[in-house]
């Protein structure tokens, strides 16, 4: 069940930011549309058809194309905070501040930690709710509707297979030759049909209802013409187009009643075109014969998927309306052409573009592009600030050497002096670098600055498995060990522990890539010691008996003398499921030492503190007891060098945070 809501939850992680920029494109695509219903309500009769298609082709455009150019005068960018709704990256941060208040608060501070849990509950449900639930609705929504849309084709191409025969093959060779279609139309009789339609994308057919066999010619004549205008015009492809675009934007009710509108236009268009081509003495008699098809027509649950000769008894009037304007349109053909280009200009501007970011904006909208994963933080520089150039982005802190020994660093220099590129992500690496400080600090002309703490992104997360990313970095030194020692085997075994009884599980830690290196052949000090060094990327595996039963990557390199050692475990936290130490270089007479556990799912955990816990272990070994009290509390011996005597500190077990603290 639990493994089922992970996927569910990583599927809503995929869907959400789609979802969102759907409701965006949506609602630009409602109010570019209320604008073109209103304009067609009080100017339907001077615009011409095809300007009518051209206006509708930029409402599509809003529900196609997700990206805008970004325009001071654009209102749909007033609306793009919806394409950004999201929680959960705010959730995450908090929830990390608040793990990391609780962690550290004295008495004094707890009730801001306190506010920090209480305000990480809410943001749960928040994120539940807006970033999970509506997402996986829109997504089965969307999904449930395709599938519908799929399925009635498939059950519509099967009743096509028992029509009549076209009822007279003479007409509808004149009728293809007098608007040059070459290729052989099918046309046939449906008894169940109630009007005139064109089927079928891949194999297109004419589909006449059973009273056709009693029309007049000449009114068979012009329901053959305009469906092969149709035909000819593509009408099916924008039809199924519109069918797909009603499936994905279901949510929206408002978006239904513009897909209907842009039928009925198709329809005024395809009028247009068929006269075009069969001369303006025929207006008339092709007038009459949609209302004559409209006495007979009758509403049809098909007729979603169909284009149909009649689309409703209003929609029919307004058609032979426009057909009567013709002459109007042919006379004012550049006054017209010319307002109708300016306000599909206009309205492009308004609608088809996106809103520029003020300095406030753009700077938070970076800030929180900040992400951490695997060893590296990342922040992406924002699109549409009207001056990219102003970024002013400063990233600065402080890295500790192992010996002591610490300097400031500035990083991402190059990148500054070439320019904040607007759009791009930028990565900095934080493995094996001893950062104690990491600040990023942004300032934008006049007065606008953020200051953020990258190490705040960085606290390690319990309930996640380790992992291990390959830095630049650790590639440099693994070529310097190459270069001078020799390389181990694949999965080289370091240490084993023992069977264990409780939980079943035993320990190996593998050396999966690394080198032999003598301390003489390199600059000994810190953790190279004389003598040989074993130097690499390393796993620690959980096996069952002989079947691996969960593993855990570590994020930097590590070293190891006196090669194979023994793998010490218990069960310090006393949870039924054996812990292991395991000890790294630290200073001079220090280590850092760690304890994982693996629980029954196979996760590793480190039950210590991020960065592990100083002590000192005389005999340098890699994995050692550690001294427990009756409280479970551990002791931890730590040379002073100061004093030349050994100290003891104590870590206890915090139940809210699951580690020794």
């Amino acid at each position: 069940m639990r493994t089922f809501l992970g996927e569910l939850n990583r599927l809503a992680y995929v869907l959400a930011p789609v979802f969102y920029k759907l409701v965006w494109m949506s609602l630009t695509a409602v109010l570019l549309g209320g604008v073109l219903l209103a304009v067609r309500r009080v100017w339907d009769k001077k615009i011409p058809p095809v300007w009518k298609s051209i206006l509708w082709g930029l409402v599509l455009l809003c529900l196609l194309v997700p990206y805008r150019v970004s325009s001071p005068f654009s209102l749909a960018g007033k609306l793009t905070p919806v394409a950004e709704i999201s929680y959960r990256e705010e959730y995450d941060r908090v929830h990390r501040q608040a793990h990391s208040a609780l962690e550290q608060a004295a008495e004094p501070e707890m009730a801001q930690a306190e506010d920090l849990a209480e305000k990480e509950e809410k943001l749960y449900l928040k994120s539940a709710f807006f970033d999970v639930a509506l997402p996986l609705c829109w997504g089965i929504g969307a999904a449930a509707a395709l599938v519908w849309l799929a399925a009635s084709h498939l059950s519509f191409a099967r009743q096509l297979k028992k029509g009549e025969p076209d009822p007279n093959p003479e007409l509808t060779r004149e009728c293809c030759r007098a608007l040059g279609i070459r290729r052989k139309l099918s046309v046939q009789i449906q008894p169940e049909l109630g009007s005139p339609a064109l089927a079928g994308i891949f194999r297109p057919r004419i589909l006449l209802p059973r009273y056709a066999g009693r029309m007049q010619p000449d009114t068979l004549r012009y329901v053959l013409l305009h469906e092969m205008g149709h035909y000819k015009r593509k009408d099916l492809w924008v039809n199924e187009l519109l069918l797909v675009l009603r499936c994905v934007y279901w949510f929206n009710p408002l978006l239904w009643v513009l897909l209907r509108a842009m039928r009925e236009d198709m329809e005024v268009l395809n009028d247009s075109y068929v006269l075009r081509q069969i001369g303006p003495e025929e207006e008339k008699p092709y007038a009459k014969s949609l209302v004559e098809v409209l006495g007979r027509a009758q509403e049809l649950p098909l007729a979603p998927r169909l284009v149909t000769m009649t689309d409703g008894a209003k929609n029919v009037e307004r058609r032979i309306s426009m057909i009567k304007t013709k002459t109007f349109f042919q006379k004012h053909k550049m006054a017209l052409g010319a307002g109708c280009l300016v306000l599909a200009g206009m309205l492009a501007v308004l609608f088809l573009t996106g809103g520029t970011l003020t300095e406030e904006q753009a700077a938070e909208k970076l800030v929180e592009s900040i992400q951490y994963e695997k060893g590296v933080i990342s922040f992406t520089v924002p699109k549409g600030y009207e001056h990219p150039e102003d970024w002013n982005i400063l990233v600065s802190g402080r890295s500790v050497f192992t010996d002591g020994m610490s300097m400031s660093v500035h990083l991402l220099q190059e990148e500054a002096q070439q320019g904040w590129e607007p759009g791009k992500t930028y990565q900095i690496d934080t493995v094996g670098m001893g950062y104690e400080e990491l600040m990023l600090d942004v300032y934008l002309p006049p007065d606008t600055e953020r200051s953020e703490d990258l190490l705040s992104y960085v606290k390690y997360d319990p309930s996640q498995p380790l992992e291990r990313t390959v830095t630049e970095g650790m590639k440099t030194q693994m070529t310097e060990f190459q270069q001078a020692g020799q390389k181990l085997e694949k999965n080289f075994v370091l240490a084993r522990s023992q069977e264990q009884e409780e939980g079943g599980l035993r320990y190996e830690l593998i050396m999966n890539e690394g080198f032999r290196v003598k301390g003489e052949d390199l600059a000994p000090g810190g953790p190279v010691q004389m003598g040989d060094n074993y130097i690499g990327y390393c796993e620690l595996r959980a096996l069952k008996g002989e079947t691996l039963a969960g593993q855990c990557f570590f994020p930097e390199l590590l070293y190891f003398q006196q090669v194979p050692f023994e793998l010490s475990v218990r069960d310090y936290n006393q949870d039924g499921m054996p812990d292991v130490t395991l000890a790294q270089w630290l200073g001079s007479s220090l280590q850092s030492v760690n304890i994982f556990t693996c629980d029954e799912n196979g996760s590793f955990r480190s039950l210590t503190p991020e960065g592990g816990a100083a002590i000192t272990w005389q005999d340098n070994r890699f994995s050692s007891p550690i001294e427990q009290q009756p409280d479970g509390s551990l002791v931890l011996p730590v040379w002073n060098n100061a004093t030349d005597e050994m100290e003891y500190d104590s870590l206890s077990w915090n139940e809210k945070t699951g580690r020794y603290e």
